[in-house]
């Protein structure tokens, strides 16, 4: 009888692991590309290939930033910050390890 319940309990957390969903982080830093100086605040839109809108972040004091929980795929990066034009790159997320832009 413990057996079975062990076994019923080991199944259920099988099934539970195999239903999340594979993520990876996307991380990079806002670069003036002349002058190298950090973009404080530029927005950030992570979208898939049909176009949803997936995340959104801005950059932080340094220029950095993290989007946390991507789905593994192939998205398209907008970066877009005031008086600066709209910077658009294609990025592969996978797996192994954290995408860095």
């Amino acid at each position: 009888m413990k057996a079975l319940v062990l076994f019923s309990c080991l199944l259920l957390s099988l099934i539970s692991l195999a239903q999340d969903e594979i993520t990876q982080n996307v991380k990079g830093k806002v670069v003036d590309a002349e002058s190298k100086y950090p973009l404080i605040g530029a927005k950030l839109f992570l979208t898939s290939i049909d176009s949803s809108v997936v995340k959104r972040q801005m950059t932080d004091m340094d220029g950095y930033f993290l989007i946390k929980d991507v789905p593994i795929g192939k998205y398209s990066l907008r970066i877009t910050y005031s008086m600066y034009l709209t910077s658009n790159t294609t990025l592969i997320v996978n797996s192994g390890k954290e995408a860095v832009v």
